[in-house]
């Protein structure tokens, strides 16, 4: 990849294009538990811009520039109450809404009125905080199977990973190293567990990818030749900019995965386990859960603060674990962190294997040429499709069979089951 391209697709401070083009999204910000009604508002770094976030006395939701309009005081610092933030320097009032309402040190009573504030709107769904941090009217917001679920059937889990957004997404797309860097775990799945798919990822390894463009970003295929002329098909949905739904056999235990830059050198990496059928039980939970911390807003703080991510090389050493790692997340976390905060893919050597990411590239550089050329389309998913029937999947098929068609026919499915 040449240097520029590299550096146009990471780079998300502020006027860079790839800014602009995640401004066009909804992102999730934090767990909604965090927030209590009247209680301390709480900072978070977005695209390398600091807001603050706070639950009002009605129960609403509001997320604010970080900083008081007047002398940039930070309002995470204000008092909360009476569905207000009040700036404590000089008093300042800002109404849940955005709204200035109070400015004591100025006499004039319209001077409030004209005071400019950043407010943003908000969504509370799938257990998070969502906003739209863009100009204008957002976008229709993303209103896939697991924000309309109730809250026994989701487990959203997130991780802050020092390392650049682009590098979370690569993995989630990244069909191959499956059986490599996860064999701890394919390799003891039997093939009647709750997870039946994991045992063929590594008893076939060898595979070959095809691809769908659709209105959100494309679908890929992941193909293994089975014996009797069957085949074994892991789909993925890439959906743009940075997540997709992650294939699984498993009708009730089912994955989307999000990166939310933070700045050019951290991400958050959101993890949404859900069930569309009912709650999630106990035993998927405890599988969910790990080794990882228990700290649903950073499941990585643990491994991440010990050296070398804790590793066990006598495990390793031994033969009874290939990677040193006791949870399957960690293992993918860790192995982006270790490239570095901003991998030089100018060094890459790729292989026909790494297709999915090679087209995420194009497919976001074309896009970002769009943006360029002032095309309001560009970074935007289509209005035709319901956003609650997207969905990885993987199925078994005769050989003659066509899993494009096989998608969309499970799409229209899901379609049905929202809608009802």
């Amino acid at each position: 990849m040449l240097a520029s391209y590299n550096k146009l697709l990471t780079d998300v401070t502020p006027g860079a294009p790839m800014h602009r083009a995640f401004k066009k999204y909804w992102h999730p910000v934090m767990h909604a538990n965090r927030l209590k009604a009247d209680g301390a508002p709480i900072r978070f770094t977005l695209l390398c811009e600091k807001y603050v976030a706070f639950r009002a006395t009605d129960g609403s939701v509001g997320v604010f520039d970080e900083f008081c309009p007047h002398r940039r005081c930070s309002l995470a610092l204000a008092q909360n109450r009476d569905n207000a933030l009040t700036c404590l320097f000089h008093g300042w009032k800002f109404h849940v809404s955005g709204k200035c309402i109070e400015t004591p040190n100025e006499p004039n009573p319209d001077f409030a009125a004209r005071v400019p504030l950043k407010s943003f709107p908000v969504r509370e769904a799938g257990g998070v905080i969502w906003t739209y941090v863009g100009e204008g009217e957002p976008p229709r917001f993303s209103d896939y199977i697991f924000n309309q679920l109730d809250d026994e059937q989701l487990l959203p889990r997130a991780a802050q990973v020092a390392c650049g957004w682009l590098q979370g997404l690569e993995a989630q797309i990244d069909p191959a190293h499956f059986a490599i860097l996860h064999q701890n775990w394919t390799e003891k799945a039997p093939d009647d567990s709750f997870n039946p798919d994991l045992k063929l990822s590594s008893d076939v390894p060898e595979m070959r990818v095809e691809f769908e463009d659709t209105g959100w970003g494309f679908r890929f295929a992941a193909i293994r030749e089975l014996p009797e002329n069957r085949r074994y098909v892991r789909i993925t949905e890439y959906v743009a900019p940075a997540s997709a739904f992650v294939s699984s056999m498993n009708r009730t235990r089912k994955i989307f995965i999000l990166t939310v830059p933070v700045d050019n050198n951290h991400s958050t990496q959101w993890f949404f386990w859900y069930n569309p059928l009912g709650p999630i039980t106990d035993e998927v939970r405890s599988y969910v859960l790990g080794n990882s911390d228990p700290d649903d807003s950073d499941m990585f703080k643990t491994a991440k603060a010990l050296p070398m991510w804790g590793q066990d090389r006598q495990a390793m050493k031994a033969g009874s674990n290939f990677t040193g790692f006791d949870d399957i997340v960690i293992e993918d976390l860790v192995v982006q962190e270790s490239m570095g905060p901003d991998v030089d893919r100018t060094r890459e050597l790729l292989c026909s294997a790494d297709e999915p990411i090679i087209r995420a590239r194009r497919f976001i550089l074309k896009n970002l040429e769009r943006l360029d050329q002032g095309d309001d389309t560009a970074f935007t998913h289509s209005t035709d499709f319901e956003y609650g029937a997207l969905e990885g999947a993987a199925v078994k098929l005769d050989a003659d069979k066509d899993w494009r068609a096989e998608a969309r026919r499970l799409m229209e499915e899901r379609a049905h089951r929202v809608s009802a």
